[in-house]
């Protein structure tokens, strides 16, 4: 008799997202057997102490039982473990070698993808909306939060949607989101409230055929910047500060994608006040709009947290910069893909000559070839 492991792509592979997974399912069709476990989100049986692809290890007493159904304890006659049935036996063993599904990421793969706007958050009355790009597969898939760019102070959640389609159709969950704009809302409101973010898609990944243990983040001018702060400080207190009922404390970030982002912002500060014209002048306006106090530009400053040494979480991360950027030089988001390095961290640094800020928006060959790299970066990063 040959026992052979279910494919997940195929029409005989395991059953998912059943309300009720406390059972074994085990299906014949000879001379196969085919054992499956029904999954869902809350179980996710791991060999004790290793690392999942998004870099998630399992703790040393990870248990093979479905949390959704938990079973009563029972105290062995004789002190120490319950005995253990024959069914708990073969069920642990089987969870060994048939783990069910992980996600997985393919950019030479194209699946058909459908949004939709959710309200993850509500402020004073305000709903702040979230745009969800879902792949019509099977799953899990890898999940990504992109926060917006515009200065901090201008843009929404549409600003790059060419970008979330584009990679969500390769197998990925991609989400963007609005938040608080500044003048109105100053640092670091944006940072929490992009916080809560990936701690309400995580909770309701299973909405979204997601898999909330396999979680990046990109962003794009200024929204790389939140991106970023979120990411290297996940348990800060006044970005973690947002609750709601049924959303966890987990804002950690796997991947990084930093588009013609804001690194430096007091770099970026000194180097519009030294130039000429109204494009640098809002630029100017619209940083000290944001940062108040002053002081925040250098508390809240990706670079300077790495030259300081800061403590900080540095998840593997892939910078796209235009060498003819009118809004940010690209000396600046190199130096920092080099600082990371320097830190610890994994960065990979690729520059576009000639792009200028937003290249990757508008279709072109150098737009495909950007996409072409981030999926490449996130297949790497998702499935190792």
């Amino acid at each position: 008799m040959l026992l052979t492991r279910p494919d997940p792509t195929s029409e005989t592979g395991p059953v998912r997202e059943h309300p009720n997974c406390s059972f074994l399912l085990i299906r014949c069709s000879f001379p196969l057997i085919h054992f499956s476990f029904l999954r869902n989100s809350a179980w996710r049986p791991a060999r004790p102490g290793t690392v999942n692809r998004c870099g998630v290890a399992a703790p040393e007493t990870a248990a093979y039982a479905c949390k959704a159904r938990p079973r009563k304890e029972r105290v062995s006659q004789v002190g120490g473990e319950a005995p253990r049935s024959w069914f708990d036996r073969l069920t642990t063993k089987l969870a060994l070698v048939y783990p069910p599904p992980m996600a997985h990421y393919d950019s030479a793969v194209r699946y058909d993808v459908v949004s939709q706007d959710v309200e993850y958050l509500r402020v004073d009355g305000e709903s702040l909306l979230m745009t969800v790009y879902r792949p019509l597969g099977d799953g899990p898939f890898p999940m990504l939060l992109r926060a917006h760019g515009g200065a901090w102070n201008i843009g929404d959640r549409l600003g790059a949607a060419s970008i979330d389609m584009q990679l969500a159709e390769c197998g990925m969950v991609v989400a963007a989101h609005d938040f608080g704009l500044a003048p109105a809302h100053p640092y670091p409101v944006q940072v929490a409230q992009t916080n809560f973010a990936v701690r309400w898609l995580k909770a309701h990944a299973s909405e979204f055929n997601g898999d909330p243990s396999c979680v990046g983040g990109a962003g794009d001018s200024s929204g790389g910047h939140t991106i970023l702060l979120t990411a290297m400080r996940p348990r800060d207190p006044r970005y973690a500060a947002l609750s709601a009922d049924g959303i966890g404390d987990d804002a950690g970030l796997a991947f990084l994608i930093a588009l013609w982002t804001i690194v430096d912002p007091l770099a970026r500060y000194q180097w519009a006040k030294s130039e000429k014209g109204a494009n640098v002048e809002r630029l100017v306006r619209s940083t000290e709009n944001y940062f108040r106090p002053w002081d925040a530009v250098h508390e809240a400053n990706p670079q300077e947290m790495l030259d300081r040494g800061e403590d900080a979480v540095l998840p593997p991360l892939l910078v796209v910069q235009g060498t003819a950027d009118g809004n940010i030089p690209h000396e600046i988001p190199r130096r920092f893909a080099e600082s990371w390095d320097r830190a610890g961290g994994h960065a990979e640094y690729e520059a576009f000559p000639g792009m200028p800020h937003g290249f990757a928006r508008d279709p072109g060959p150098e737009t495909d070839r950007a996409i072409a790299l981030m999926r490449s970066f996130l297949a790497r990063q998702i499935n190792g």
